[in-house]
């Protein structure tokens, strides 16, 4: 557990703390030292909990006030995960508030709780559309989001793993893009097959340019959603989300016959009861 360089676990003599002065005092310190997130928690705490909560005292904020927090965000219209996103992050504040010895427990925030919204079944691509997607990507094959979108499908990777990846990480010989932009943000190896070898081989290279996909300027690119829209609609799926090509990919993978800590193995952070889940509905229809 990673803890707070001058935290102490038992609750010690010291002034009661508002929110606002504990987040900028304790927390944001920490996280800019410990977590990867810290910018977007840091303007999620400036904009959406420190204007409406800010001012109430650590030992001041209840379960009560959490819900009404939330139940404010709500009306003005913020999604549910937005919502979600938020409340989470300012219970886990909380807690850092209760181990570092600035609360003397979290009696008061504890029941305090946000379930995940049920989400949406994934869509499923038959292997004659996902021949027919990698038969406009090849049409599109100018756009670097065509390669990308591509490499999502054969591959299982993640948005961001691509997107972030670079030359040096390729490993032609073994076959293997490493990668740290991962739920747990270690490094894992992503298998590339003969046909993701293939793609990446015919990629420009240009010097003094280290991403695997880049802008016109060189720059990492950061968003593909454009292209996406276009390909999704001339393939006739407009819902199909680009998550949807890891579950396709972890389908054919279990279709071949391969075990599921198998396909864990080769995606690394993967909800196979994600599969199971949609497996049962489309067995029921």
């Amino acid at each position: 557990m990673i803890t707070h360089p001058t935290a102490q676990r038992v609750l010690i003599s010291r002034p009661s703390l508002s929110l606002s002065d504990f987040v900028l005092r304790y927390y944001l310190p920490f996280a800019r030292k410990n977590k990867r997130s810290w910018k977007m928690d840091e303007g999620n705490l400036e904009r959406y909990v420190l204007p409406y909560l800010g001012t109430y005292q650590l030992d001041e904020i209840s379960a009560e006030q959490l819900d009404n927090w939330n139940n404010l965000l709500m009306s003005q219209n913020f999604s549910y995960g937005s919502r979600f996103r938020f409340f989470w992050m300012l219970k886990y504040v909380l807690n850092c508030a209760v181990r570092w010895g600035h609360l003397k427990d979290d009696s008061k925030f504890k029941s305090a709780n946000m379930p995940a919204k049920p989400g949406r079944s994934p869509l499923i691509l038959s292997t004659k559309k996902a021949k027919e997607l990698i038969q406009i990507l090849d049409e599109h094959r100018k756009w670097p989001a065509a390669g990308i979108i591509h490499l999502l499908l054969i591959t299982g990777a993640n948005l961001a793993e691509i997107l972030n990846a670079r030359w040096e990480d390729i490993d032609l010989q073994k076959g293997t893009l490493a990668t740290s932009k991962t739920f747990t943000g270690r490094v894992r190896l992503i298998p590339l097959n003969s046909d993701a070898l293939k793609l990446i081989q015919k990629l420009p290279r240009y010097a003094d340019i280290p991403w695997l996909f880049s802008t016109r300027t060189g720059n990492k690119l950061t968003s593909i959603w454009r292209e996406w829209e276009i390909i999704r609609r001339e393939l006739g799926m407009p819902k199909l989300c680009i998550q949807d090509l890891r579950h396709t990919f972890a389908k054919f993978l279990m279709d071949t016959g391969i075990s599921q800590n198998e396909v864990r193995n080769i995606m690394g952070h993967y909800r196979i009861a994600t599969l199971e889940n949609w497996r049962k509905k489309y067995d029921a229809s």
